[in-house]
């Protein structure tokens, strides 16, 4: 009986997981060509994912482009400043 808890369990993430890399695709959709934006990708944990971004800086125009949820989904905004490559 465990075996079936785990394997729904595991579906259940799977879903969860599924829903955040839409919600991902989504907000790259609508922030691609943003000069602030310096990064997109998906954080938390399993049991708690959220769709990351990465920006330059934190303006008013930065708060007013990423809502706080998309699709139900926790986003969430760290400033890394500019990026360089070496």
């Amino acid at each position: 009986m465990n075996n079936i808890f785990k394997m729904a369990d595991q579906f259940e993430k799977s879903v969860q997981l599924e829903k955040v890399r839409r919600a991902k695709a989504m907000l790259k959709n609508k922030l691609s060509g943003a000069v602030w934006l310096r990064g997109i990708g998906i954080g938390g944990s399993p049991d708690n994912y959220c769709v990351k971004v990465n920006v330059a800086a934190m303006t008013d125009e930065v708060r007013n482009e990423i809502p706080t949820t998309i699709n139900g989904v926790p986003v969430i905004v760290t400033v890394v400043g500019n990026i360089k490559a070496y």
